[in-house]
């Protein structure tokens, strides 16, 4: 029951959050994310053995943890986490944002490619912005002195993305209908 609760509650929110964007905007543009997925027991114990074999120094000992904690799972019978740690709601809220957004008659991209988003200045489109270190929430344009935020310059260069994919779209589309 609890669970249905929290399922109930994750669908609510997403179906508020689709409704909001598909509204209130012209253009809807998602970077194309997805949760890491956690490599399964029996893949990692592949791996490991497979080391073993070709003699990699520690493989041994990371067969053996590898072992150990399988053992530490629980008994036998009790349910496993599903999904494999991978949260679905990213998926379900681009299903819902095309859904709403065709329905508003409004351009939605559910997977824009996000690419150095976070390093390319919004402004002058140059690569000078931090290429690891996700420590650093902002940074100054070393071409244009502009001053980014991480997040902000990301999203803007995102909807850039999803503003030309659609004019090449619908370029694409014009040059297919025959003129009379």
């Amino acid at each position: 029951a609890l669970q249905f609760k929290i399922a109930s509650q994750r669908a609510d929110v997403l179906h508020k959050i689709s409704r909001a964007l598909a509204e209130g905007c012209d253009v809807v543009g998602i970077g194309h994310w997805e949760p890491e997925r956690e490599v399964s027991y029996r893949k990692k114990l592949r791996a490991a053995k497979k080391k073993v074999k070709m003699g990699v120094v520690g493989a041994i000992e990371e067969l053996k943890a590898i072992e150990e904690e399988k053992s530490k799972q629980g008994a036998k019978g009790s349910k496993k986490r599903r999904r494999g740690g991978r949260d679905r709601s990213i998926a379900s809220l681009r299903r819902l944002i095309t859904e709403k957004a065709k329905r508003a008659s409004i351009n939605a991209l559910p997977n824009v490619n996000e690419a150095y988003s976070t390093q390319q200045c919004s402004c002058c489109g140059e690569l000078t912005g931090p290429k690891k270190d996700l420590s650093i929430r902002q940074w100054k344009c070393e071409k244009c002195n502009t001053i980014n935020h991480r997040d902000l310059n990301s999203a803007f260069n995102i909807l850039e993305k999803t503003e030309q994919e659609i004019a090449s779209a619908q370029e694409a589309a014009r040059e297919t209908v025959p003129t009379v």
